[in-house]
């Protein structure tokens, strides 16, 4: 094994992926030449003869091996990096370029990201819809509970000194003794809304349902 040309062949490959942008293409075989340099320094598992060790240290000595056991994590590193980059930008990167082991690891983090932004999107679309409903206060829904019909096109105003009696329906002097928002009538007159201590004269079943929620009180004449 010619170390100092697959030494070359490393440092050139480091030196191109973190000057790109872009994910360099890096082969199986190549990486598995890198991978054999990385492992010369731990000859002691008896699997190197004494030759064979010979020749390492004449042509390796121990700075040329720290070098290469930095340029082949940082190279795998900066890789990495880019392929979460990639992959959380939803961006396409060339297979042909990865290992099988970054291959899988990109194929991973795309279906994560893919289902993570899906849920995102589903997430905000439901808090907008919540936000669009208007969540009613306690008088709000008492009110909303009072049977309305819907109201002419022309709305009249209804006097506190209107007849108590008009067309055959019944009003009622009222008092409000809390704010209160507008509700229709069975008239088809719009009322309100009402502030606290407020005085209308409204439909008397309009009133009744009123003053039995303790929205409203009765006038009583004097």
């Amino acid at each position: 094994m010619n170390s100092q040309k697959i030494y070359n062949k490393l440092y050139q490959q480091w030196t191109n992926e973190i000057n790109n942008k872009e994910i360099t293409s890096l082969t199986n075989e190549s990486f598995k030449e890198y991978l054999k340099l990385y492992a010369l320094d731990s000859a002691s598992d008896g699997k190197l003869n004494n030759s064979d060790m010979q020749v390492i240290k004449e042509s390796l000595i121990d700075s040329l091996i720290k070098n290469i056991k930095f340029l082949l994590d940082d190279l795998l590193k900066v890789r990495k990096r880019k392929i979460i980059d990639k992959s959380l930008n939803l961006l396409e990167i060339d297979r042909n370029k990865l290992l099988e082991h970054e291959q899988m690891f990109y194929d991973n983090l795309i279906a994560s990201f893919k289902g993570f932004k899906n849920l995102e999107s589903l997430t905000l679309s439901d808090i907008e819809r919540s936000l669009k409903k208007k969540e009613l206060t306690p008088i709000e829904k008492k009110v909303s509970e009072i049977p309305n019909i819907p109201s002419q096109k022309d709305e009249m105003a209804v006097s506190p000194t209107r007849s108590a009696s008009l067309n055959g329906i019944e009003y009622l002097n009222v008092r409000f003794m809390m704010d209160c928002p507008a509700l229709v009538g069975i008239d088809l007159v719009n009322y309100g809304p009402f502030l606290k201590e407020d005085v209308c004269m409204v439909p008397f079943e309009n009133a009744k349902i009123l003053i039995e929620e303790k929205i409203v009180e009765k006038i009583r004449p004097k």
